[in-house]
């Protein structure tokens, strides 16, 4: 929500909102980074064995509207008693009941099979149901459901069964947060945008320790927006911390080796959780029934198609078209309502755009790709991906260096808790997949494991459970959804960064609103968290500020 004569400055790819009057520019110059659509940042890390060089590369959009821009469009808010464990543990006002109805005033729901009690129209987030779906998709959701899953709405009152995907689109076409919420409001006389910027540092008062300004870096000059009331910082999971500890909030010996002056001593960085996803499961068929190959038949028609909202290309990304939410049971006392593991169909799967996008967005080794997906090309072949909802495995992150252009180092860790449970809970969704692959809808069309072992677990009994857990080491990659980097929690907790009103702990005039607040993983993807904590943010702002008038 924009304050009345006020104006907010918006500086992607680090997103900073200032309550201010005036910018002030200086003459110093300095660093320019030439703005670009994607940017990939290596990822230092045990395991996954399958990236080049044993490193990840994971895509961050730094465009207005940042990673929504980029992502799967899935449009999935998490399991109500995610939200409920968040109040429980210290958050007030964030239970289920409590930001529910934040999901919803955002939204604007074109859903056929939506439970309305946890939808409304009318908001500028268009949700909508996918107008194109493929023989797989269909396959695949009769297959679940002769395997037990109940058809729902899964970001209704259960979330255990199979649904088609509920997707942010608009007549087949991406809603990314910049059409959605900035661009009808931009020419508003107290909103000011400025693009091709970088926020590297908040000013803060060494005595008072209150922010009051951002410095940022615009046309090779540093420049100043001076504060009255306060700055939200929205960087992302991984740029919020980043700009935190440059601003010298942070862990206290970490920022003295670096060589920044420490304003307040707080765990930043210290967690980071992701959802991890195996992307080995592949299927093949014996008719051409997947994205991949209806794109490749009529393609002058799809192309008219997709101007009328209509058609294959109206397919999400890679062909994910539906999903089923599952838990295993079996490695850890769970709410049973809540699912642990998430089988995504791909429909088009990872050969099926011939090594041109998929092998670079999963972060498989060329060796790797050629070994296993090059085969496929050209084949009729459907991917099921499971993907951990609640890893026990963390990361961290730190700066590399006091250089605001100098990428955070990031360690994520996955698969490395001590008892093992991510890699087990992955093999069981992994046979839980395999299981709703050999259902009748799918056999109908010849659904058969391809058999040919990744490489560097040759030496395991293919499909044996040490095969696929040697995989996962050599396979399973991000999903996307990072977290926890600022985290929220109350006053006890040893790892909390931001307050349950989002303020930064012993800074003034200072809160943090994006994915990295997020105390730890939930079962939805976290663009839909965001949106939720955006609308909850303006509300705690407006409520802050209207006492104090």
């Amino acid at each position: 929500m924009l304050l009345k004569n006020k104006f907010w400055i918006f500086i992607p790819y680090l997103l900073v909102f200032v309550c201010s009057e005036e910018v002030k520019q200086k003459t110093r110059k300095g660093k320019f980074l030439l703005p670009f659509y994607v940017q990939h940042r290596p990822i230092e890390n045990r395991g996954l064995y399958g990236c080049p060089n044993k490193r990840m590369r994971l895509p961050s959009g730094r465009v207005l509207g940042g990673s929504s821009i980029t992502d799967f469009l899935l449009y999935s808010r998490g399991n109500p008693a995610d939200f409920d464990q968040w109040q429980e543990s210290g958050n007030p006002g964030w239970s289920y009941e409590n930001v529910l109805k934040y999901f919803k005033k955002s939204e604007n729901a074109n859903l056929n099979a939506a439970d309305s009690e946890y939808h409304q129209a009318g908001g500028p987030l268009t949700v909508s149901d996918v107008p194109y779906r493929t023989q797989s998709a269909n396959a695949f959701v009769q297959a679940a459901q002769e395997a037990g899953y109940p058809f729902l709405d899964y970001n209704g009152k259960n979330q255990i069964g199979v649904s088609y995907l509920q997707t942010i689109t608009k007549n087949g076409k991406r809603v990314s947060a910049e059409k959605a919420f900035l661009r009808p409001v931009r020419y508003r006389n107290n909103l000011k945008i400025i693009k091709n910027s970088r926020a590297i540092k908040i000013l803060i008062s060494p005595d008072t320790k209150q922010a009051y300004g951002v410095q940022y870096i615009r046309a090779r000059q540093y420049w100043q927006a001076s504060v009255k009331k306060e700055v939200i910082v929205c960087a992302g999971a991984f740029n919020s911390p980043q700009l935190l500890m440059l601003s010298g909030i942070g862990p206290k010996r970490h920022l003295e080796n670096l060589g920044i002056s420490l304003v307040q001593d707080l765990p930043v960085g210290k967690k980071l959780y992701d959802h991890v996803l195996f992307p080995g499961l592949n299927f093949v068929l014996n008719q051409s029934i997947v994205p991949n190959q209806e794109w490749e038949t009529g393609k002058l028609d799809n192309y008219i198609d997709i101007n009328d909202g209509k058609g294959p290309f109206t397919v999400p990304i890679g062909g994910l078209e539906a999903v089923t939410y599952l838990n295993t049971k079996k490695t850890l006392v769970w709410n049973p309502s809540q699912p642990n593991i998430e089988l995504l169909l791909f429909g088009g799967g990872i050969s099926g755009d011939k090594n041109l996008v998929y092998r670079k967005l999963f972060g498989i080794s060329r060796e790797v790709y050629n070994t296993i997906w090059k085969p496929l090309e050209g084949k009729p072949v459907l991917q099921i991906l499971p993907v951990l909802l609640y890893p026990k495995s963390s990361g961290y992150l730190k700066l590399k260096t006091n250089n605001p252009y100098h990428w955070p180092k990031i360690y994520s860790n996955y698969l490395t808790d001590p008892g093992h449970y991510d890699a087990r809970t992955l093999l069981e969704g992994i046979r839980e997949a395999q299981r709703i692959a050999k259902s009748p809808a799918l056999l109908k069309y010849g659904a058969q494991l391809v058999g040919v072992p990744i490489p560097g677990c040759g030496h395991h009994v293919f499909d044996s459970d040490e095969y696929w857990l040697c995989s996962l080491c050599q396979l399973a990659t991000s999903l996307g959804d990072y977290t926890s980097t600022c985290k929220m929690g109350p006053d006890n907790d040893p790892e909390a960064v931001v307050d349950s009103k989002l303020k930064v702990r012993g800074v003034h005039n200072l809160r943090v609103a994006d994915a990295s607040v997020i105390p730890g993983p939930t079962s939805g993807h976290i663009t839909t968290a965001g949106y939720m904590i955006g609308e909850k943010a303006a509300d705690l702002i407006k409520k802050t500020w209207k006492k104090q008038s």
